[in-house]
Formats: structure tokens, C-alpha cells, sequence
């Protein structure tokens, strides 16, 4: 039958497949069988082939390839060729996984490296002979005694039992607890107490040697404990799915070469003058048997892209992994109206959240200074920024566990929290109720930020760059008309007996609450959720892992570790940094600097207008910034925004009391912080592994909540002490470092170079 499930890269395996096959193991195999097992070296062979361990990790000298298809192709020529004996599928699809998800490092060290050369073949103890199916009721004990354990038992139908150098023994370890008190134990060949018994004949499979295993006080050192103590139950359940669906590649594979000689046999063999493959009953038969076969195929691969392969190839540790792939495969969702949507939505509750969170941003320091002076007002605007960041750790986990949308819903309801206690601040003159109101405020803009991650959850690998620009541009509408909201809900709310400058947070947390309640309704089916489902149905990406079974729960610490091995890493993660440093320092303190001169009358509104033009600039461009971004290199808008960075401090510090030269300077500050943030957050997603994304992400959101918070911080005192122009003298020199990092070339690869 036609095969629409293996790409290009599985047929170029296939044919070395063949070449091996047809060199190595066709020559020998009626030897073989007489002989009752195989050649030891042709495992070493095999291993020097790539054959073995294709799914373990490079490191360990395997294939780093956690694709199913492969082990498939291999399956499929060891039988097309005629060589079943050959127990290659055992080692790479049965054993592989215990050895790869549930060993420590050192095991795998130990092990995996030899695994994957040959020089160690392996196999695995379950079936006794009063226990096959019941692995529940399984005799064999094994006792603790100090840094040992001590088997005692026996074990039958041992494929590879013979030429095994390493065997993962299924015992017992609690008797009291059945299936609750099994656990996996590896025996190395030559262990004392370890003896084989009789090679089994059997009526097919002749040269794949099958034997009895014997344990006689066999002592095996306490780190041979594979996975978790009395949880091999639960390890057996995760991987006998994959073992079963290999079981089903190598039958329907037996049966397509059976049909094909059937087919040879009735097209060449006459009977009355034609071939017997004319006759009519006969075509029936083989009809019947190729549409059989054909729905067989289907079965295991259960549609186009072959449902139980891709979970197989990164299966989902839990319960149901066991039932899963004998199920129908789930229909597939429509995922390009899904993302069209998605998009439409965070479109609207980012113009919404957009509005809310630049209030806070243009009225904060104003608030503040009024109420405890100009040196607090910095300190005022970084409990926004501090917020922010601070919640990204507990929103990216509630992301993590349960999809983006409760993270966002959360993340707005305690923006709109903060906004409430800033206006309570207002109307009892309690300071630190004000600080603690804006450190929840920064809520609204953690899930802001949280936002473009939602927007390429489900886009196509070449529209995401597009995707994420399109809802961090429409941040843009809602900040740019944001300012000029606020004089509009003082006035308004100056009528319900507000104090001044406390009713534009009262319509933020309105926005907030609106947002929140939006998302709640509207964003279903969740698109991480969503993604995450379509990954464990299918290939992940390479380097480990696929986003539905990645390290979800990796946390900051495992986060740091990754972006501190990667130089790139570092680049990206340092450019959002810094560039969000320079423009909350500078940015911070404008409102002050433009309040020096302007009366409280007329500052709201020049200040809206400022503050619009330069948010303009740090949105407005986001999509020219991204197609720059793809088109010349990350590196380079990286300097580039640095370069507009350093223009900003420049013309904003020796602008004086001149607003137009101030405007000037904040839309270049604006311009200067898309090109780090966006080429920054570019080049941090592509340099670390998928399955420790999400951790690197919130990480990166964290990093630059307190290098902004620091800078807010220090601003107020800077500016009480030394003015506004030494302030963007000091923002300039922080960018120093990152310069120096960017125009440092990543060794040993090119610069925008992904891990």
C-alpha cells in the first residue's frame, strides 16, 4: 500500500537498513538458525551502523533522534529481509526507554554508551513460569541487604536471555503490596548467583535465542534499582504500549512480505494454460487478503502521520499512556481557525490590557510623587515593574499545569486587585497600601507580555514571527490611546469623590476585570492545551523531548542552568534585560522631568502625548522589527536597537526642559527597546531546547521585571540628587555590557546559530 507516513530522512535510513541488512545478516541467517542465536559481532556491527539507540541522546553515542518512525523502519526490513532472528527490536524499542526516562546519570554512563555501540546487548525479565500476562503476580524477590539487593527466582521466555549482557529484572520488593511492590532491578552478566538455564526451541524465531534465567542469592548492587522503588508496576505500564506497537509494525510487516510472495507466486505458478492469480475464486481470495492487510497497515499507524507512532515516539507519562494507543486516534482539531481566533482575541484583550497597564505606567510616578515625593515615585514605578516580573513564576506554572488561559485570567485579576488598592491608598493617604497596590498592578502588563507567547502556540512554523508582531503591535492602539484616557477618567471620577490622579487606575482595573473576564469566556480551546495534545500525537522536535512531555515542571534553577551552557542563550536573555533597564530608568522619570515645568492642569495631557508617541515607538514598528529580525539576524537589530538606545539617552538628556526634544528622545527610546526585545526574545526561544522553553521564558520575564524594577528604583534618587541628565548618562553606560556581549561572536558556530 501506498505510505504517506515516513519523510524523506526515514526512506534514506531504510536504504542502510537494507545495505546492512543485505551484507550482514542475510549471508548468515540460516546459520544462525541452525545455531539457535546470532553472531556477537553482528550487534557490534549494528551499533557502528547507527542501528542501535537511535533515540538516545548524542551524548551518549546515539542517534538523538525521539522519532518512533525510525525503530519502525528498522522493524520492518529486519523482516522483509528475513531475518526475525535478529532481536534488535527488543534492544532499541523495549528495553531503550527504561534505560533513557528512568536511570540516573551515572547509569546511563555507564550503560547507554556500550548500548549503543553493541558491545552491551540487553534484555528484559518478566515473564516466570506461573506469571506471563500477570505481572502483578510476579515470584521473583528481591531483598535489601545494605548497598545490595538479593534476588532470588527465575524467569522463562527471556528474549535475548542469552547473549544478554545487561537484564532488566521485574521483581519483588514489597510482597505485601502486589502491584504496589514490584520493582525494576539491572543485572549485568557475570553477577554471582546469575545462571542461564536451557535455550528454548521454538516453533518460529529460531535464531532469536530465548532462555530461562535463573537467581540464586544473586547479589546486585542497590544503584542497579531502575526507576523508583515499588513503582516498577507503573514504569511497565508506561512502556509495554511501545513494546505492544512494535509487536504490530513487525506483523504487519511479516504480512505485506507474505501477501508480496503470495502475489509473486500467483502471477508466475499456471494452471490450465494461465497464471492461478487470473482465476476468479483466486482474485477474490487476494483481494480479500490485500484489503486485510491494508486496514492492518491503518491500524498501526492510525491515520496520516501515524497517531501511536508520534505518541510513542515522546509517550505521556501517566496512566492512561496504557489505553491511549488502543484507542482511536482523536479527530484532529481545526487548528488554523483555532489560531485565527486565538489571535482575534489576544488582538482585543491586548488593546484592552494595553490601555489599562500604560495608565498605571503615565500616572504611577505622578501619584507617587504627590503623595511621598519625587524620590519615591521611582521607587513607585518599579513595584510595577517588580510585580511584574515577580508574577510571571507563579502565572508560567498555572501556564504550565493548566493552559494559557487560566495564567492570563489570573494574571489580569490581580492587576485589577492592585488598581482597586491604589485607590483605596488614595483615599486613606497609606503609602505602603500604594506600593503594595502597584506591585499587584504589574499583573495586567505580566500578562501582557505573557500574551505573545499564547499567539505562536499553534501558528505554523512560518508565520509565528508574524503572528506574535501582530498582537505585540496591537498593544499599540490600546497604549497609545491610554494616556489620554487618564485625564478623562480623573475628570470623570473627580465627581464620585476620588482624590486626583486616583481615577485612571479605577478605569484600569475596569479594563483589567474586562480582559480577564474575555479571555475566561473566549479562549476555548485553550491553545497550549491544544498544542500540547497535537504534539503527543506527533514527531517532537529534536533535542529532546516534545512540548507535550517536556520538562514542564523545570524550574527557574534548571532554567538558569540551560541559558548559562548556551552563549546565545545568554545574548537574548541579556538584550531583553538590558534594554528594558534603559527604558524604565529613562522613561520612568520623564513624567517627573516634564512636571518640573507644566502645571498639574497641563501635564496630564502633555504627558499622555509623550508617553503615546513614545509607545508608539516601542510597538507601532514591532513587524518591520521582526521581518528585520528574520531578514538580516538577530545580532544585528540587536545592535541596532542598542545604537537607538544610546541616540535616546543622548537626545532625551540634552534636550533640557525643550518637550519636543524629550518627545524625540522617548521615541527613540521606544524604537531602541523593540529591536532588543523582540531580536532578544528571537534568539533566547531558538537557542535553548523545547522541552525547557516555558522555564527559559518566564526566567527571561523575570530578569527583566528586576533589571527594570532596579532601574525605576534608582531613577527617583538619581534624579533628586543628580538630575534627569545625568540619569540617561548612567542608562547609556549600563548598555556597555551588552554591547560588549553582542560583538562577541559564539564560539565554535555562527552567531544566530540555534542549539
Amino acid at each position: 500500500m501506498e505510505q504517506h507516513l515516513y519523510e524523506p530522512v526515514h526512506e534514506e535510513f531504510r536504504d542502510l537498513c537494507r545495505q546492512f541488512l543485505a551484507r550482514e545478516a542475510v549471508p548468515h541467517h540460516a546459520r544462525w538458525e541452525a545455531a539457535g542465536l546470532v553472531d556477537r559481532e553482528v550487534w557490534r556491527s549494528a551499533g557502528a551502523a547507527g542501528l542501535l539507540g537511535m533515540d538516545v541522546d548524542a551524548e551518549y553515542g546515539g542517534g538523538g533522534q525521539r522519532d518512533f518512525r525510525f525503530n519502525a523502519v528498522l522493524a520492518e526490513e529486519i523482516v522483509r529481509a528475513g531475518c526475525p532472528g535478529l532481536g534488535f527490536s527488543l534492544h532499541n524499542d523495549v528495553v531503550a526507554p527504561y534505560l533513557t526516562e528512568l536511570t540516573t546519570d551515572d547509569q546511563r554512563k555507564r550503560w547507554l554508551p556500550r548500548f549503543c555501540s553493541g558491545d552491551l546487548v540487553t534484555a528484559i525479565a518478566m515473564s516466570e513460569p506461573g506469571a506471563g500476562s500477570d505481572l502483578a503476580g510476579v515470584r521473583t524477590g528481591a531483598v535489601r541487604d545494605g548497598d545490595h539487593w538479593v534476588l532470588d527466582g527465575q524467569k522463562t521466555f527471556i528474549t535475548n536471555g542469552e547473549l544478554a549482557d545487561l537484564v532488566i529484572v521485574v521483581v519483588r520488593t514489597d510482597p505485601e503490596r502486589g502491584a504496589h511492590g514490584v520493582s525494576l532491578v539491572a543485572v549485568e552478566t557475570g553477577t554471582p548467583g546469575l545462571s542461564r538455564g536451557r535455550r528454548l526451541e521454538k516453533v518460529g524465531l529460531k535464531a532469536n535465542d530465548t532462555a530461562e534465567l535463573f537467581f540464586d542469592d544473586c547479589r546486585v548492587p542497590a544503584e542497579n534499582l531502575i526507576g523508583t522503588e515499588n513503582h516498577g508496576f507503573y514504569h511497565l505500564m508506561a512502556n509495554l504500549p511501545r513494546e505492544r506497537l512494535s509487536i504490530a509494525v513487525s506483523a504487519v510487516a511479516a504480512a505485506e512480505r507474505l501477501l508480496a510472495l503470495t502475489l509473486d507466486h500467483a502471477r508466475t505458478r499456471e494452471a490450465f494454460g494461465r497464471p492461478i492469480g487470473t482465476f476468479q475464486h483466486n482474485r477474490f481470495l487476494l483481494a480479500e487478503l490485500d484489503t486485510e492487510v491494508t486496514i492492518a497497515r491503518g491500524c498501526a499507524t492510525m491515520g496520516r502521520l501515524g497517531a501511536p507512532y508520534r505518541a510513542a515516539v515522546a509517550p505521556p507519562r501517566s496512566p492512561r499512556l496504557a489505553t491511549d494507543l488502543t484507542l482511536p486516534a482523536p479527530s484532529r482539531p481545526d487548528v488554523a481557525r483555532i489560531q485565527r481566533r486565538t489571535v482575534r482575541l489576544l488582538v482585543a484583550t491586548q488593546i484592552i490590557g494595553g490601555i489599562g497597564v500604560t495608565i498605571g505606567f503615565a500616572v504611577g510616578p505622578l501619584f507617587a510623587a504627590r503623595m511621598a515625593g519625587t524620590a519615591v515615585a521611582g521607587l513607585a514605578q518599579s513595584a510595577g515593574v517588580v510585580g511584574a516580573g515577580l508574577l510571571a513564576v507563579p502565572i508560567t506554572r498555572i501556564m504550565s499545569g493548566h493552559g494559557r488561559r487560566p495564567g492570563l485570567v489570573m494574571a489580569y485579576l490581580v492587576g485589577a486587585v492592585g488598581g482597586v488598592l491604589v485607590v483605596l491608598a488614595a483615599v486613606t493617604g497609606r503609602v505602603p497600601l500604594l506600593f503594595l497596590g502597584i506591585l499587584l498592578f504589574g499583573g495586567g502588563s505580566a500578562a501582557n507580555l505573557q500574551a505573545r507567547y499564547t499567539a505562536v502556540d499553534l501558528a505554523e512554523p512560518g508565520r509565528r514571527g508574524r503572528q506574535l508582531s501582530l498582537v505585540v503591535w496591537a498593544t499599540t492602539i490600546g497604549a497609545v490611546a491610554a494616556p489620554n484616557f487618564a485625564a478623562l477618567a480623573d475628570r470623570t471620577t473627580s465627581g464620585w469623590g476620588l482624590p486626583p490622579l486616583a481615577g485612571p487606575f479605577a478605569f484600569s482595573a475596569a479594563a483589567f476585570a474586562l480582559a480577564a473576564g474575555v479571555l475566561l469566556v473566549a479562549l476555548r480551546p485553550d491553545p497550549l492545551l491544544t498544542a500540547r495534545r497535537l504534539a503527543a500525537a506527533e514527531a517532537p522536535t529534536p533535542g529532546g523531548g516534545s512540548a507535550a512531555t517536556g520538562r514542564r515542571g523545570a524550574g527557574l534553577r534548571a532554567a538558569w542552568r540551560v541559558v548559562r551552557e548556551r552563549p546565545a542563550a545568554r545574548l537574548g536573555i541579556a538584550a531583553v534585560a538590558v534594554g528594558h533597564l534603559v527604558m524604565i530608568a529613562v522613561m520612568s522619570m520623564t513624567p517627573v522631568r516634564l512636571g518640573e515645568y507644566h502645571d498639574d492642569t497641563a501635564v496630564l495631557r502633555v504627558v499622555g502625548i509623550v508617553l503615546s508617541l513614545h509607545i508608539a515607538g516601542m510597538y507601532a514598528l514591532s513587524p518591520v522589527v521582526g521581518w528585520l529580525t528574520d531578514r538580516v539576524g538577530r545580532r544585528p537589530v540587536i545592535l541596532g536597537g542598542l545604537a537607538l538606545l544610546l541616540a535616546a539617552c543622548a537626545v532625551a538628556g540634552s534636550a533640557g526642559h525643550h518637550t519636543p526634544g524629550l518627545t524625540v528622545g522617548l521615541v527613540l527610546l521606544g524604537l531602541g527597546w523593540s529591536g532588543t526585545m523582540v531580536a532578544g526574545s528571537t534568539l533566547l526561544s531558538e537557542s535553548v531546547p523545547a522541552d525547557v522553553r516555558p522555564g527559559v521564558q518566564g526566567l527571561s520575564d523575570l530578569t527583566m521585571g528586576l533589571a527594570g524594577a532596579g532601574a525605576g528604583a534608582l531613577s527617583g534618587f538619581v534624579m533628586q540628587v543628580a538630575g534627569y541628565p545625568a540619569l540617561t548618562l548612567l542608562a547609556a553606560i549600563a548598555t556597555v555590557p551588552l554591547l560588549a556581549l553582542a560583538l562577541r561572536p559564539a564560539p565554535g558556530r555562527a552567531p544566530d546559530e540555534e542549539d
